[in-house]
């Protein structure tokens, strides 16, 4: 073993080869690692955590790779962390301490860089943002020496009060020519730079650039000139004068201290609770329901008002005694104008024209036909004048049973209950044909796909393609793909809205996302499996999705060139109009459970 194969645990160079970490586990069981670790194992015994694999091998016959394509992948990830580690951190704390000898010192004294010319930049510019987005794409490039690049970056940086965060980004690596880990090497990265501006608002400046160096072994990247050129293929600049949000629940009257924290003690939980919202009152204002792990998962309501205070009145409005975890819903079931509550596994809790909540459990059968249900989605399905429910479910199996190759959710079923009155709810799955198949699905979502007035259903899936559930004239379902070919993988989370203002409503739907796992298949010969699980295992890292609704049932994939695709490790994704312009914007949290804030999962 060479010098630069002795490297420090922190760059895992010495680790066992048997994975390749692309990920975290997810809550539901499932992880995006698994499924290439088993693929990039070693052929030492298995310990019980592996046996997984046998899960695989009915998939893929031939599920693990030879000896020489496994060593190929590993030995690429390990030059990219040590590229991470001994090169391009030193660049990154170069730019941020405007410290141009020190960049200078990484370039080879041939050194070139290719910038996209002025006249390629486009800008949009509002009351709240400015956005620019230049690319080598839209015009001519202009070449510059070492030394102007490090002085173009240095005004990026220079924008900044106080010291930015400076961090680059690898999303492709590997040598020009494969195998010939000793010539030049290729790598697609972005350069992130962003804090407080000088005139005391935010900014981030996203350069995306492909470089050209030398083999990165921590020798060479000691010893410097390692990059021989670069290219910026785009930069996208954007400010505001200010920032958008900021934090005053405890100014609110929200005491957050008493929620669980997965930062906090010893209890790591991943699903803590949930937070609703709604205008239970009907006073204009609108009010929060809370139910939280460290409160027993009782509920809390807050009363809003006016002046944006929040006021605790649980106890006067009769929800004191009622727990229950996810999913909390708020619908009125009965039809008097009122929303009520649905609350876990089957509390049924009526709204007393905002005077209280009364328990109508007891009532109603819907804790007997709707077990352990995972989200439940409201809409007048049959336009009949009463809100119908769809309960979402997700697979009771652990990651190492079924599998993530054939989409295998055999013990998942969703269900249509139809609100027939009186707290009273009819099983009308089977009947109209709206189960959406064997899908283990975290959420479902109503919209009218085709503007025929009829409330139409998107199901995702964890394992796969998820699927729309077209509302025919009858009342019954039917099934179509959304688009041809694979597309979702991993989904989270979903969200519905006209994104392009053109009168259809589209659908953006948060998906796994992981920039090693792309590298991995990026560099994974194209002939290594078959063609069909090649794709399967591409669209595990391809990331989220955004379907533009064409009109007609017809949409097409727009996450890439929106650059909405890469939104971390997505959940709970909703688009609204945050800065009031008129145009949705989106939001997404990312990630699995930090365990540290100064280290962010997603």
């Amino acid at each position: 073993m060479d010098k630069n194969r002795q490297d420090d645990a922190a760059v895992a160079a010495n680790r066992p080869r048997r994975w390749v970490a692309i990920g975290v586990v997810f809550a539901a069981g499932a992880a995006l690692a698994v499924t290439l670790a088993v693929l990039l194992r070693d052929d030492r015994p298995a310990t019980d955590a592996e046996k997984l694999e046998q899960a695989q091998r009915s998939i893929v016959d031939e599920s693990v790779l030879d000896a020489a394509e496994r060593k190929y992948l590993w030995d690429v990830e390990h030059h990219v962390l040590l590229l991470k580690k001994h090169g391009l951190a030193k660049l990154s704390r170069a730019i941020r301490d405007r410290d141009q000898s020190a960049f200078r010192a990484a370039l080879a004294g041939d050194f070139r860089a290719r910038k996209p010319d002025p006249s390629a930049q486009l800008t949009y510019r509002d009351e709240s943002v400015e956005i620019a987005r230049a690319t080598l794409e839209r015009g001519r490039a202009t070449t510059i020496s070492g030394y102007a690049l490090a002085n173009w970056l240095g005004e990026y940086r220079d924008r900044f009060a106080k010291e930015p965060i400076v961090k680059f980004a690898v999303l492709g690596a590997a040598p020009a020519q494969r195998e010939r880990f000793d010539g030049p090497w290729q790598v697609q990265c972005e350069l992130h730079i962003r804090g407080q501006a000088l005139w005391g608002g935010p900014s981030e400046t996203v350069i995306r650039m492909r470089l050209t160096m030398a083999q990165p072994t921590r020798e060479r990247l000691a010893a410097g000139g390692w990059l021989q050129a670069c290219t910026i293929e785009q930069v996208l600049d954007g400010h505001a004068p200010r920032y958008l949000m900021e934090e005053v629940a405890a100014r609110r009257g929200i005491d957050t201290t008493l929620l669980h924290d997965n930062w906090r003690g010893e209890q790591k939980a991943v699903h803590s609770g949930g937070i609703y919202v709604c205008d239970y009152n009907r006073d204009g204002c609108l009010d929060l329901l809370i139910n939280d792990l460290d409160q027993g998962y009782r509920l809390t309501l807050y009363q809003g008002s006016p002046t944006g205070q929040f006021t605790d009145v649980t106890r006067e409005q009769g929800l004191a005694l009622v727990r229950g975890a996810t999913p909390v819903v708020f619908v009125d079931l009965d039809g008097d104008g009122w929303e009520d509550l649905i609350v876990g596994e089957g509390n049924i809790l009526a709204n007393q024209q905002g005077t209280g909540f009364r328990d109508v459990t007891s009532q109603s059968n819907f804790g007997r036909v709707a077990l352990f249900p995972s989200s439940i989605a409201v809409a007048d399905y049959d336009r009949d004048g009463r809100m119908d429910l769809y309960v979402s479910r997700g697979t009771k199996q652990r990651f190492d049973q079924g599998s993530w190759l054939d989409g295998d959710a055999s013990d998942a079923q969703n269900q249509l209950l139809r609100n027939v009155g009186d707290w009273q709810f009819e099983d009308v799955t089977a009947a109209t044909g709206a189960g959406g198949g064997k899908r283990s699905t975290f959420t479902s979502v109503w919209l009218d796909a085709n503007s025929d007035g009829r409330p139409d259903l998107y199901v995702i899936h964890e394992f796969g393609n998820g699927v729309l559930l077209v509302n025919q004239p009858d009342n019954t379902f039917k099934s179509q793909p959304l688009v041809e070919g694979q597309s979702d993988f991993g989904s989270m989370g979903l969200t519905a809205g006209d994104v392009d203002n053109d009168g259809h409503v589209d659908l953006f739907v948060a998906n796994m996302y992981s920039k090693s796992g792309q590298r991995i298949m990026r560099n994974l010969r194209s002939d290594a499996y078959q063609p069909s699980v090649m794709k399967r295992l591409r669209s595990l890292v391809a990331g989220s999705q955004l379907y533009r609704n064409l009109g007609e049932l017809k949409f097409e994939r727009v996450a890439a060139p929106r650059q909405v695709d890469r939104v971390g490790w997505s959940w709970g994704a909703v688009l609204a109009d945050l800065n009031n312009d008129g145009w949705l914007d989106l939001y997404a949290t990312c990630g699995f459970m930090s365990r540290a804030k100064d280290k962010p999962d997603g």
